[in-house]
């Protein structure tokens, strides 16, 4: 599982949403901001967003839990074991 700033008390949010298809479509959202920001800007975007859907590598969840984004958007199904997994250690090795 993964770890989200805010779970860990930092600054952060943690956004549900009832299915896979709404959290993809956010992200694609976010995406657009966030690209939208670097071409106004020239700076990359100073919050980080994720999304966990349980359809992520492992790769993409030791990363996740490695850096916690600012944002995670989450589907309704993954929510309490995201908030369970708070107390677990992250193994960096």
């Amino acid at each position: 599982m993964l770890c989200c700033a805010a779970i860990l008390g930092r600054q952060g949010a943690i956004v549900v949403y009832p299915m896979n298809a709404l959290v993809n479509s956010q992200e694609d959202a976010l995406r657009q901001l966030v690209d939208g920001y670097l071409k106004r800007t020239g700076k990359p975007m100073p919050v980080r967003f994720a999304k966990y859907t349980g359809q992520e590598s492992d790769e993409e969840k030791l990363r996740l839990r490695q850096k916690p984004p600012h944002i995670l958007l989450i589907d309704n199904a993954h929510r309490i074991r995201t908030l369970e997994s708070r107390l677990q250690p992250v193994d960096t090795a």
